[in-house]
């Protein structure tokens, strides 16, 4: 199993950072990595609101291959998110399993202020590869591509920050 932890910085406030991530599930094309999100279940209970997505995972792959990897099914990862408005706390868990669970992947993410006017995300990652001779090697890989991805995920934030929120 390999893990890692990051950590980015945002320059505005805890709920732009939450509209902008919520906002990502209308505007799938800027983002890169889903081609649907799917709205399974929402709960509100007070202060606290809880989604569960599924989300499609866009791929060059063609549907069977999809299928032979995720148990008859399109490749996709499954998101739970929940805001605590009274904390100032929005955390996301996304879980991915393929080849009948010989790979997952888990991302934890808590999203919280960092003073005023600024908001902050915490990312856990954890890759799990049960495929003999070969497994720590894909760990590696995923976390690495993770690594990258995240950093090329927190541009896109801030550019679509500055292209649809920074005036308002």
């Amino acid at each position: 199993m390999q893990r890692a932890t990051l950590e980015h910085r945002f320059p505005f406030s805890f709920e732009k950072l939450v509209q902008i991530r919520e906002e990502r599930y209308q505007n799938l094309h800027i983002w890169d990595m889903f081609s649907a999100a799917i709205l399974l279940k929402e709960e509100n209970n007070g202060p606290i609101r809880t989604r569960e997505y599924k989300l499609l995972i866009r791929t060059a792959l063609p549907l069977f291959a999809q299928k032979l990897l995720a148990n008859g099914e399109p490749l996709a990862c499954y998101e739970i998110t929940t805001l605590d408005s009274e904390k100032q706390e929005y955390r996301s868990d996304t879980q991915l399993r393929i080849v009948n669970s010989a790979v997952n992947f888990k991302e934890l993410s808590l999203y919280s202020a960092d003073g005023l006017e600024r908001s902050k995300r915490q990312i856990d990652i954890e890759a799990n590869v049960k495929i003999p001779a070969i497994g720590k090697a894909i760990e590696k890989l995923i976390v690495h591509e993770f690594r990258e991805q995240s950093g090329v995920d927190c541009e896109r934030i801030l550019k679509f920050f500055a292209d649809n929120h920074a005036k308002n």
